[in-house]
């Protein structure tokens, strides 16, 4: 390993929409040596003008980063000891190809994604050089350069796993850089824990989008709380049928059964 958090690894976030250009910022606050990548051209024009402005509940940061297009990944000559990609799922493994040749050869992909996106990751650059990540972090953006970020960084959490077990041990010192983001988690069993962040969005996101209303008010709908309820029960299912673990995530205490109907599904949904 030729980068520690003790030295200044080049790390790239790659995706930095609302999510991506809100974490990233950060990292750039915090000092460390960050570029952005970018495909929306306008995005990346206005950071380059102004930086990434993020607003945050209680306050406003602002950013200078360095930030190329998607079209400039070919002109970069020295490579990364990070690529943190935040790009929606469906975009993974063509982003994961695009920034392949730009990967240190002991540097990681971190897939600050939910969702089984470190599968794809794994299958470009190697199960040795992919972290898996779950996110819990709200945020929009509706202007290029501008993001809205609904949790500030202590109601900001990650958790954090090697893909290969052989290199767990190493994920800690990512988690260190992290942490100037949110709190952070490692755990030995990053598909679980992904499968968990599922299990919330089942009960949680479909069915307040099915009704087109924020999550609490779509729970008061009558008996629409149970339906959220069998969606998480079901969704859970599907993640034991897969081999999955029910484990807690979001800061939550540990957990006694490992049977879905006998837990409370706001255990994991938070309702």
């Amino acid at each position: 390993m030729v980068w520690s958090v003790t030295g200044n690894p080049r790390i790239a976030f790659v995706g930095t929409g609302a999510q991506g250009a809100s974490i990233g910022a950060d990292f750039a606050l915090s000092g460390l040596d960050v570029t952005f990548i970018e495909q929306w051209p306008a995005h990346v024009e206005a950071m380059r003008e102004k930086g990434i402005t993020v607003n945050l509940p209680a306050r406003t940061i602002n950013a200078k980063v360095p930030a190329l297009h998607f079209c400039q990944v070919a002109e970069i000559k020295q490579p990364f000891d990070l690529i943190f990609l935040v790009v929606k799922a469906y975009d993974t493994k063509w982003v994961t190809q695009l920034v392949a040749p730009i990967l240190a050869k002991d540097g990681f992909v971190i897939g600050l994604q939910n969702g089984m996106t470190h599968l794809d990751i794994a299958s470009v650059v190697g199960v040795e050089r992919t972290i898996g990540a779950v996110i819990e972090i709200a945020s929009n953006m509706f202007v290029p350069g501008i993001t809205n970020r609904q949790n500030d960084q202590e109601e900001s959490w990650f958790a954090l796993g090697a893909v290969d077990p052989g290199q767990q041990h190493r994920v800690e010192d990512v988690a260190k850089l992290l942490r100037c983001a949110g709190r952070v988690e490692v755990t030995s069993d990053i598909k679980s824990c992904k499968w968990m962040k599922l299990v919330v969005n089942a009960a949680e996101l479909i069915p307040s989008a099915i009704l087109n209303l924020p999550l609490g008010e779509a729970a008061r709908q009558p008996g629409f709380l149970e339906v959220m309820r069998q969606a998480g029960y079901e969704a859970m299912q599907a993640a034991l049928l897969d081999g999955a673990v029910i484990v807690p995530i979001i800061g939550l205490p540990p957990i006694t059964t490992m049977i879905p109907n006998d837990m409370s599904i706001e255990y994991l949904t938070k309702f």
